[in-house]
């Protein structure tokens, strides 16, 4: 269009249309008038804001900013008015915002959400501290600080306004805050160690409860450190020699965490004068086997008189002192954990060492020690994880998105040996059906971390119903599984509302429910479910919903008071009614045992129908988190209660499959002795497995494992030993056991924490 038509149309329609007033937001570039379609008015309009008789408001110059050059001037009124002639449709805005890449973990107690935007326009982000609005700048940024709640994983929701101010679908954000240092354990060398090595090697475990899976940093005397993350939670390491001098040598020991945390331990070793009779290392030490394998090399230790001459005759014993391995004779059948050999003629003794099912660095010690001389030596070991590669389905499988919307949780998976966190292995994620997006992808591979885990953003297809997502390790058949995703039309639904069904597993009613309702931050309710059990929220608000069911206080099913006893997760769009298909079952709360504790003698509870499972908490060993001891006056009521594996609070996570699971209370209390788990062998396993015991984080959400416990007895019996942290108050479970490394028996797949026929919303 020349400039001599536009004066025309200028002086034409000026009278006729003069500076309007605009309300809405246009859907289009160049349509400022709002009424979908480019025309003359638009032309005229521009043409009147660059004369300066009519001035657009600041957020309106970008509508009309076509060829986006931060200016509205006769190139952009060329572009509408070539539409307006050819009967062309002008380019339809988004105002979808997106994120700027950023690391979804943090020390700090605020994260920045930044990234980009239609200039000018509004974000929403909302968080469990409530809703945030922020604009986006002339250039379309926009950042903005946001509180975080501390020590937790937490989700956030970002979404645009679309023309008519209707906020657009949901962007997903989990914010891991973690501001604590990974807990340190240094097995060997002990604090006060003497030696008259000139180095020692130091070794120990690690653990961090939130983002250790993500991966940490050992360093010994700023040397770093071996480090085999596991799962996060149960991770060991190894150093290098470090050299000792002559007299006292203080050890530094720094823990990492890959939010930047750290914690420091220092161990004390003072070394001596090589003198008098003594044992010294000929073999074995520092080697590496796979799991439940031998050392490829027997562990010799040499038993020295004072001139350094061999002693024969003399027997030496050999103890396992950490990492669950046994020993035998060289070329003998027998093992166990102590046995002792007669030194030949060289002066030495031998014994074979087989690595136990845990994997990590430094995680098998090893003493010999001779009654003749003072002191011992101590032989370190490895164990990798076996040949043999299984994929777990963690989180993301059966939730419920809206069509055409990332959907809220990840889709992650484990990938181990049956027991042993596997880094480096690439999974193969590929949308089979429904037309979702893996990664912005049809199919995309991505490698397991530090801790096994793989992890991706699925984006839902636009066709409402089951979407399937298949995924396993590249070139391992034999770990094919499968996501279900279902996509729902949420402008399909009726009014606003949820209601919903509260059965205990008798399918009885359960009346005086407390439940709360909290959408994106805002809380809704509490409600009563009545005496049929049922219970309605109303005008409720939209987005990303977690339902969660409190019992009346006072009643011992209730695991904390500041944790619901179950939750459940639920997509709400505006104008929805939903209607809870199947009823909500409460955990077992029947035939408890309770005890009475004063602290001053041992209490034992056992499960109904379960005798042999026993819980045995020590004299003395409790307070409650205020300070205050039990006594005869003021006693506590233990109560332990067994829980279906279906009925748990959170999903287990790594693909656990719980065998049994139970519930401690009062949860508000704390033992500085850990209580005595015994679990008969309910699942047929034999002398060489062991099991593992799992307690609810509450702030991770999840469950961790706390101890293992291992066979104790004939017939076959299970008990904890050490671990780092112990066996806790409130919901725990034991998962189905693992022998010769890898699981052989199980309850399932760790599917979603309801009942078979039970629906979980999700979303």
């Amino acid at each position: 269009m020349s400039v001599l038509t536009r004066i025309l149309l200028l002086a034409l329609t000026t009278t006729l249309f003069g500076a309007g007033t605009m309300h809405a937001v246009p859907s289009r570039l160049g349509d400022v008038d709002e009424d979908g379609i480019p025309t003359i008015h638009d032309v005229v309009m521009m043409l009147n804001h660059i004369h300066g008789r009519i001035r657009f408001a600041e957020d309106r110059v970008s509508f009309a900013d076509l060829n986006r050059d931060g200016l509205v001037n006769s190139q952009d009124v060329d572009e509408v008015a070539n539409a307006v002639v050819a009967g062309l449709a002008l380019a339809e805005i988004d105002f979808n915002p997106s994120l700027g890449a950023s690391v979804p973990y943090t020390s700090l107690d605020q994260f920045t959400f930044s990234g980009t935007n239609f200039p000018r326009t509004q974000i929403q982000i909302s968080h469990p501290f409530g809703t945030t609005q922020v604009q986006s700048d002339s250039s379309g940024a926009f950042s903005v600080d946001l509180p975080l709640g501390s020590n937790r994983s937490q989700d956030f929701y970002l979404a645009g306004f679309d023309a008519q101010g209707a906020r657009l679908p949901l962007i997903p954000v989990r914010v891991l805050q973690d501001s604590e240092g990974p807990e340190l354990e240094v097995t060997f060398p002990p604090s006060n160690w003497t030696t008259s090595r000139d180095s020692v090697v130091v070794c120990g475990r690690l653990s961090d409860l939130l983002s250790g899976y993500l991966g940490m940093g050992v360093d010994v005397g700023g040397e770093s450190a071996s480090v085999f993350v596991g799962d996060g939670l149960k991770g060991s390491f190894i150093s290098g020699p470090v050299a000792l001098s002559l007299g006292q040598n203080t050890l530094q020991i720094r823990g990492t965490d890959a939010a930047g945390n750290s914690s420091l331990h220092e161990v004390t070793v003072t070394r001596i004068p090589e003198d008098g009779f003594r044992l010294a290392k000929v073999s074995g030490d520092l080697q590496e086997a796979s799991v439940r394998s031998f050392l490829g090399e027997p562990v010799g230790a040499k038993l020295l008189g004072p001139g350094g001459e061999a002693l024969a005759g003399k027997p030496v014993l050999f103890e396992v002192v950490d990492g669950l391995g046994t020993i035998s004779p060289v070329g003998g059948a027998s093992e166990g954990t102590r046995l002792s050999v007669v030194t030949d003629s060289n002066g030495v003794a031998q014994v074979s060492w087989r690595m136990s099912t845990v994997a990590g660095k430094g995680n098998h010690l090893l003493r010999a020690q001779s009654r003749d001389i003072a002191g011992d030596l101590v032989f370190i070991a490895s164990a990798t994880p076996n040949s043999s590669v299984r994929l777990h389905l963690v989180e993301g499988d059966g939730q419920v998105g809206a069509v055409g919307t990332l959907a809220r949780r990840p889709l992650r998976v484990w990938v181990s040996d049956g027991g042993n966190a596997l880094s480096g292995q690439p999974v193969q994620f590929t949308v089979n059906s429904g037309g979702g997006k893996v990664n912005g992808e049809d199919s995309t591979t991505v490698s397991s971390g530090a801790a096994g885990f793989a992890e991706l953003r699925f984006r839902l297809g636009n066709t409402p119903g089951p979407q399937q997502i298949s995924v396993q390790v590249v070139g391992e058949t034999g770990t094919a599984s499968s996501f279900f995703v279902t996509g729902i039309a949420l402008d399909q639904q009726p009014s606003t509302s949820l209601e919903g069904l509260v059965l205990t597993p008798f399918l009885e009613p359960v009346k005086d429910v407390l439940l709360e309702l909290v959408v994106e931050g805002t809380r809704f309710g509490p409600v009563q479910s009545d005496a049929t059990g049922r219970f309605q929220f109303d005008n409720l608000g939209a987005g990303a919903a977690e339902l969660q069911l409190w019992l009346p206080a006072g009643n011992s099913s209730q695991a904390a008071p500041l944790t619901p006893l179950l939750t459940r997760r639920i997509l709400l769009a505006r104008g929805v009614h939903r209607s809870l298909d199947h009823a909500i079952i409460l955990p077992l709360t029947k035939n408890r045992t309770t005890v009475l504790y004063d602290g001053t003698s041992e209490i034992s509870l056992s499960l109904p129908g379960n005798s042999d499972f026993t819980l045995t908490i020590p004299p003395g060993a409790v307070r409650t988190r205020d300070g205050a001891e039990p006594s005869a006056t003021e006693p506590i009521l233990f109560s332990l209660t067994q829980v279906p594996t279906s009925s748990l609070p959170f999903r287990p996570s790594n693909g656990e499959s719980p065998r049994i699971a139970w519930l401690l209370e009062p949860s508000d209390v704390e033992f500085s002795s850990e209580p005595i788990l015994r679990i008969p062998d309910f699942a047929g396993l034999n002398g060489t497995a062991s099991i593992g015991v799992y307690g609810l984080n509450t702030q991770g959400q999840r469950f961790d494992r706390q101890v293992g416990l291992v066979t104790d007895g004939a017939p076959v019996r299970f008990r904890n030993v050490s671990e780092i942290g112990g066996v806790s108050s409130g919901f725990s479970f034991v998962n189905a056991g693992y022998q010769a490394g890898l699981a052989t028996v199980s309850s399932g797949t760790g599917g979603p924490a309801v009942p078979s026929g039970v629906e979980e919303l999700d979303q």
